[in-house]
């Protein structure tokens, strides 16, 4: 069974740059550029992590967060925060909202797979069915955040990516 991820991001590069990282990962990316449209999709997308950037449109990516973590149906989600290495990030704010983890944009890929691995758990290579497996220990390297220069070297063709936006709110500049 695939991963759902629902990524609340106002910038289509992002969008673009998430599938494309994640391809071989056997997960499904749905994108919104809103946090309110986001929000109203939790039932009906069933993710099974969100990244949510900090500074969207409507509903930021904080407000997004503690809608997620005060209802019940959702409050086991993980939300991780996605922040520009040059925007201010409120830590507090996010610990107290309950955010699960940053990821700094530009999005590297080892650090977006590493994140996405340790919430959604390994793929095991020896399943056909595409379960997956949740490793004891996170797949990260132990830094918190990836700097480190990784390139994608080939890439498949992406994930399908879902992209909505709120027809009631101006197309972002």
């Amino acid at each position: 069974m695939r991963k759902k991820i629902l990524l609340a991001d106002r910038s289509p590069s992002v969008e673009r740059r998430v599938a494309s990282v994640l391809a071989d990962e056997e997960v499904e990316v749905t994108a919104f550029t809103d946090g309110y449209a986001a929000e109203r999709s939790l039932d009906q997308n069933q993710p099974d992590l969100v990244l949510a950037d900090v500074f969207l449109p409507g509903k930021d990516g904080y407000e997004l967060c503690g809608s997620i973590k005060q209802d019940p149906r959702f409050e086991h989600l993980p939300v991780v925060l996605l922040v520009g290495s040059f925007e201010p990030f409120d830590a507090a704010a996010a610990a107290r909202l309950g955010a699960d983890g940053k990821l700094t944009k530009p999005i590297e890929p080892a650090g977006l797979i590493d994140m996405t691995r340790r919430f959604l758990g390994a793929r095991d290579p020896s399943s056909d069915s595409g379960e997956f497996t949740v490793s004891a220990e996170p797949a990260s390297t132990g830094a918190t955040d990836s700097s480190s220069d990784v390139e994608l070297h080939a890439t498949p063709s992406p994930v399908p990516v879902q992209s909505r936006t709120d027809p009631s709110l101006p197309e972002p500049a």
